[in-house]
């Protein structure tokens, strides 16, 4: 028990420093002796538990996706579930969204890191993916029949979507001091049905 507590700290030392390094020199310009130095370990104890920077980047990065992807199997279908009922169409994401955006702040610091723009590029391209997967694998579960504008191709529909979604996310945890996920939840909501051209207006 010991052991492994003492090894949790190490990494979470280590991450620590990722994420500090990340923020000042970017990933790029960062080696394992910077990222040892400030965690206050040695080089060989990094690679006790990481290959390299890169092994660090992926094990990190895929102990997030594998949080936010429980966090979606477990919500999703509960919404899929209040989506078929008619009394629940407007309110059916209003947990799953609340439990994915806390689920983001409990690893604020380090996904701001990563999706910036010394972090990782390739990050937010997975993490659209893990959602734009998850929800098609979950209606195909319930049998969802999932209707698409006519005009605009489903693939640009999905790219809009993820991108505004992911955009509100990422302003949120960018600020100094975030609103609650509830209410945050609550501003994706009531995106969903209003037009842009309404958010604005000017007499």
């Amino acid at each position: 028990m010991a052991v492994d507590k003492r090894t949790a700290q190490t990494k979470q030392r280590i991450i620590a420093a990722l994420i500090e390094l990340i923020n000042e020199k970017g990933f790029n310009d960062i080696n394992v002796t910077d990222i040892s130095r400030r965690a206050g370990i040695s080089r060989g104890t990094f690679y006790i538990h990481y290959l390299d920077k890169f092994d660090l980047l992926h094990q990190v990065e895929a102990e997030l996706l594998g949080k936010l992807q429980q966090t979606l199997d477990d919500m999703i279908p509960k919404a899929i579930k209040q989506l078929k009922d008619e009394d629940n169409v407007e309110t059916f994401p209003y947990q799953m969204v609340i439990s994915t955006l806390s689920q983001f702040f409990n690893d604020r610091e380090l996904l701001t890191s990563l999706l910036s723009n010394q972090g990782d590029p390739a990050f937010l391209s997975q993490l659209k993916g893990l959602f734009s997967t998850e929800i098609r694998k979950k209606f195909l579960e319930f049998n969802g029949t999932v209707t698409y504008d006519a005009v605009i191709p489903k693939d640009y529909i999905e790219e809009m979507v993820l991108d505004t979604l992911m955009g509100i996310v990422l302003h949120w945890l960018s600020k100094d001091n975030p609103e609650p996920a509830a209410e945050v939840a609550q501003i994706i909501l009531q995106y969903r049905v209003t037009a842009p051209q309404n958010w604005i207006k000017i007499d």
